[in-house]
């Protein structure tokens, strides 16, 4: 009963209390001239303290950013098969786009190999979120790539399509796209994203997951895009719940 006469009376005094996002900071309504309320708020700890920062240092901001600052580093660093190169991915500090760059051991000459790709994590299928997901990966733009192991060409995932590049040198070949999902002449073999994509040691066959099954295409020679057939290599698995070709969700995790 003394809560209510209490509030009533503040109330009719043109005062009350509301709570904002941090407990120690209130802000205050009083009634104004005319019967208007005017709203007045106390500084936030972070208006306090912006005040007394130096020049160059960290603020509340850059410390609740992802990236963090200093820990957006280069990744996935890897030597060509011959030596000359080394390949990685990197970009702006600032951000969580990624692109492939490679550095030449000979000149000295650091170029970007492939960039752009899907800024935005929504965009991707349901399928794709839920592996980035168990794999731990916030990056977006060009987040993997693999060289055969015993050839100097390069598998690139990126926009959900396969790319391939012959080399990553001054002068080389633009990414060539082997295959497209979204293609529809391969609607009778599968549908939807592919995951897990794997290049052979010779750089003749990539290997995926696609629609639950494994599938492969062959990479043909030449310079035509989308020039690649994949077919399927396992069965029984697409429309049972299941998936060949992929780890369990434990397993997942754990690696």
């Amino acid at each position: 009963m003394l809560r209510r006469v209490v509030l009533i009376s503040l109330i009719s005094r043109g005062t009350a209390f509301l709570p904002t996002a941090t407990a120690s900071t209130m802000k205050r309504m009083r009634g104004g001239g005319g019967g208007r309320a005017v709203m007045s708020a106390a500084p936030s700890p972070q208006e306090v303290m912006a005040a007394q920062l130096r020049e160059g240092a960290l603020g509340f901001e850059d410390i609740a950013t992802i990236p963090k600052p200093g820990q957006q580093g280069l990744s996935q660093v890897a030597f060509s098969p011959d030596g000359r190169h080394v390949t990685y991915l990197g970009g702006d500090p600032t951000s969580l786009t990624r692109q492939l760059f490679a550095f030449d051991c000979e000149t000295g000459v650091t170029r970007t190999v492939l960039g752009g790709g899907v800024g935005d994590e929504a965009k991707l299928s349901k399928e794709e979120q839920l592996q980035r997901e168990r794999a731990r990966i916030m990056s977006t733009g060009v987040t993997s790539y693999a060289w055969a192991a015993e050839a100097n060409r390069l598998l690139v995932p990126l926009d959900g399509a396969l790319y391939v590049l012959e080399s990553v040198g001054e002068g080389a070949a633009p990414p060539r796209r082997l295959f497209d999902p979204a293609d529809a002449r391969w609607a009778a073999v599968g549908s939807g994203p592919l995951l897990d994509a794997k290049i052979s040691a010779d750089g003749n066959l990539v290997c995926f997951v696609w629609a639950d099954e494994v599938c492969c295409c062959e990479v043909p020679a030449g310079a035509e895009a989308d020039a690649a057939a994949p077919r399927r290599l396992t069965a029984g698995a697409r429309g049972e719940g299941k998936t060949n070709g992929l780890a369990d969700y434990c397993a997942q995790v754990a690696g």
